[in-house]
Formats: C-alpha cells, sequence, structure tokens
C-alpha cells in the first residue's frame, strides 16, 4: 500500500515535471490584408525607426522610433485609401528629437498619434481635433485646439494645452489594453505582409513582358497579363545599371517587380522617362528574400520588403514595407491603389514560425500523452522484475532510473523528451511494488 502511495506522489511530480503551458496561436498571414494595409498607410517598419525627415502619409511603426520626424504632411496629387488608422502609430516608445504630426491634404482623414509607451521625446500638435494616447509617460506637448491627450503614466517636462483636453496617470486599466491591441496589431500586419511577399514572389512572369538595355540605362516594358496587372521576375544584376526606365502598355495597371538575389542590395539607379510619379500607386518591387536595401536615389512605386533593413539617403515615393528603417530621406504619397486580382492569392499563407507553434503544440499534446502510456506499459513489466531483484531492490532501480531522467531533462534542453521513457519507466516500476 504504502508503494502504491509513493508511486502516486511520484506520478504527480512526472505530470507537473512534463507539463506545458498553451501555446498561443501565431497569427496566420492574410495577403489580402497585407494589401490593404499598403493601401491604407504610406509607412510600414514592423520593427524600430530612427527618423529624421518627413513622411506625408500614415505611418506604423512596430518597435520604438527615434530621432524625430514630421509625419502626415500631406501631397494634393495623391494620396491614400481612406481608414480609422491613427497618422502615427508606436508600438514601443518614442525617444530622441521632438516629433511634429500635422494633417496636410490626403494625409487623415482625422490626425491622431497612438504610442504603446512612453512619449519621452516630446510632440507638437500642428493638426487640429488630434487623438492622443500614450501607455506610459507623456513629455513635452504641445497640443491644439479640439485635441483629446490621454496618457496612462504621469506628464513630465512643457506641457501646453493650447485648448486641449488632457488625461493624465490613468493607470493600468488604461495601458494595458492599449499596448495589448498595438502589439497583436503590429504581429497581425507583419504576417500578412511577410504572407503578401511571399505570395507575390511565386508568381509567373508575365509572357510578352521585357527588358531592353540602352548604355547604362535599364527599361522595363511591361504588357498585361489579360488579369490586369504585369510581372516582372529579375536578379539582383538589375542594379548594375545607373538608370531605370518603364514603358508600359496599359498606365492603370499594375507592375510588379520581384527582386531575389543575396538579400543585400544597394539601389543606385535614377529614375528616368515612363518611370515617375504617375507610377507612384501601381507598381511594386517586391524585395522577398531582402535581409537589407539600401536607396541612395529617389524611387517610384511601393517597395515591399518586409525582412530587410531599410535605409534611405534619396525620397521615396509609394508605400514603404520594411522590417526596419534608418530614414536619410522623405516618404511620399501616394501609396499602392493598383488593382491586383484577389483570385491570384491561395489561401493565406502561414509564416515559418507558424507552423512551428503548430507543430510545437502537437508535440506538447504528444508529450502529454507521452508518459501514463510509459506508465501503464512498462509497469507489466514491474512484477517479473520484482521477482528478479526483489522488493528492495525494484524500488531503489526505480528510483535510480527516475532520478536519471530528471538529471536528464536540463541537459538536453529541446530534446528533454529523450530523458522521459527513463523516468516514466522508473515510476511504472516502482507502482508495480
Amino acid at each position: 500500500m504504502n508503494s502504491r502511495l509513493l508511486a502516486g506522489v511520484f506520478a504527480s511530480a512526472l505530470v507537473s515535471t512534463v507539463s506545458m503551458p498553451a501555446m498561443a496561436a501565431a497569427p496566420v498571414g492574410d495577403p489580402l490584408a497585407g494589401l490593404q494595409a499598403m493601401r491604407e498607410v504610406n509607412l510600414i517598419v514592423l520593427g524600430d525607426m530612427k527618423g529624421g525627415s518627413n513622411v506625408e502619409g500614415k505611418t506604423f511603426v512596430g518597435g520604438n522610433l527615434s530621432n524625430g520626424s514630421t509625419f502626415g504632411t500631406g501631397r494634393g496629387s495623391q494620396g491614400a485609401t481612406d481608414s480609422s488608422r491613427a497618422t502615427l502609430t508606436v508600438v514601443g516608445n518614442v525617444t530622441g528629437n521632438g516629433i511634429n504630426l500635422n494633417n496636410g491634404t490626403n494625409a487623415a482623414s482625422k490626425p491622431g498619434l497612438i504610442v504603446g509607451g512612453s512619449l519621452n521625446s516630446g510632440v507638437n500638435l500642428n493638426a487640429q481635433g488630434a487623438t492622443v494616447k500614450i501607455g506610459g509617460v507623456a513629455k513635452n506637448i504641445n497640443g491644439s485646439n479640439g485635441s483629446t491627450i490621454q496618457a496612462g503614466g504621469k506628464k513630465e517636462g512643457n506641457f501646453n494645452s493650447n485648448g486641449a483636453s488632457s488625461q493624465f496617470n490613468l493607470g493600468d486599466s488604461f495601458t494595458q489594453p492599449l499596448v495589448a491591441g498595438l502589439t497583436a496589431e503590429q504581429s497581425q500586419l507583419s504576417a500578412d505582409l511577410k504572407a503578401l511577399s511571399v505570395e507575390l514572389a511565386g508568381l509567373e512572369a508575365t509572357a510578352g513582358n521585357s527588358t531592353s538595355v540602352f548604355g547604362s540605362r535599364l527599361t522595363f516594358n511591361a504588357v498585361d497579363n489579360g488579369k490586369g496587372y504585369s510581372v516582372f521576375n529579375m536578379s539582383d544584376s538589375l542594379f548594375n545599371f545607373g538608370e531605370f526606365d518603364m514603358k508600359v502598355s496599359d498606365p492603370a495597371m499594375t507592375i510588379l517587380i520581384n527582386i531575389t538575389g543575396d538579400g543585400k542590395y544597394d539601389w543606385n539607379a535614377n529614375s528616368i522617362g515612363g518611370l515617375n510619379a504617375a507610377l507612384n500607386d501601381n507598381i511594386i518591387w517586391n524585395f522577398s528574400d531582402a535581409t537589407g536595401l539600401n536607396v541612395n536615389r529617389m524611387t517610384h512605386g511601393s517597395i515591399l520588403a518586409p525582412y530587410a533593413a531599410l535605409a534611405n539617403r534619396a525620397d521615396l515615393e509609394g508605400s514603404i514595407v520594411a522590417g526596419s528603417f534608418n530614414q536619410g530621406g522623405q516618404v511620399h504619397l501616394g501609396t499602392y491603389q493598383g488593382n491586383l486580382d484577389p483570385a491570384m492569392f491561395s489561401e493565406a499563407v502561414p509564416e515559418p514560425a507558424t507552423w512551428a507553434m503548430m507543430i510545437g503544440g502537437i508535440g506538447a499534446g504528444v508529450l502529454t500523452a507521452l508518459p501514463p502510456f510509459i506508465f501503464g506499459v512498462l509497469g507489466l513489466a514491474a512484477v517479473p522484475v520484482g521477482r528478479r531483484l526483489g522488493l528492495s531492490g525494484a524500488i531503489v532501480a526505480a528510483l535510480a532510473v527516475s532520478v536519471v531522467g530528471l538529471l536528464l531533462r536540463p541537459v538536453v534542453a529541446s530534446v528533454w523528451r529523450a530523458a522521459l521513457p527513463l523516468l516514466a519507466a522508473g515510476l511504472a516500476a516502482f507502482h508495480g511494488h
């Protein structure tokens, strides 16, 4: 009886040892949602951004923002799809130089600033009627008439309301849901835009498309594939040219240029001739494998580089998506507004990390079921082992095997399941007595 009682105690220890917390499901990427985000947002940075210049439209920063910038300067000739998104959203903290929040033409239907962390840099609200939400400390704010300012943390530095209403020290009940919502938004945006980049990279080049070379000039000759868009699949050798030109059969069609190579690219080509601002909202330059992208000349058309550390020394015109961004030039409207057919996209594609989470969840279920299975199977061997070794010998052997299993678990780390059969075998033998 005592041995069975002790076996129960050890069995409980086994369950607590091998139990794994439920894994939160990673978001599944929806390329259509990624495309819609590009229509609405001028600049999407999935990680950190170092500012230093202007952004005409809306901006989303999934990490921290440093060094300041002016957001929402607007543009009269081109814009973005209207949405409820804030002019500037930062999931993390804002540090360094102060930021300016404007409300220029086509910048935002309703200006706003959302910061999940602390605003340590300060902000000038140059737009009236702005909505400002800050999760942490709010420092050095120049308000504007009709604006609303809320912060989970305290007010620091200079504060001029200028007709704005304000609330500070709202605490966790304000900050926690704000941060949770922003974190979820960043995760979903990342999954959607990466799925979009992968989907676009898999499209076949359009029959009839061609490129021509004249000196250092590379000209893209784009024709409609019968579905309203045109696809080029290019190697990184195109960046050996000093000029890019574009000739299109229909200026309203989407032109997709997939670029693959060694993952690190330097764009030094000037845009000339037909590659101009008129095509800003119809071109997507897709860098599905880029980890680094330096743009040293003005570009026309959206840049989709969700894994890349992007740096620019010239103006970028179109929707810009990057893993991180070191800003050395302006980001201009208009955003992507092309006509890619939704039917071209397959069902939503999980990111590699999502597959790992799914496999991990299955593995967790298997590992949870393994101890009682081995417990029952090897328990059948307990009686013959006991007859051979005797009661005391069998108990000592079972405890020794259990100790070995427990000692192996931290050593084998991710493959600690190798220790599990030893632990279960010892308990099973012990239970049999």
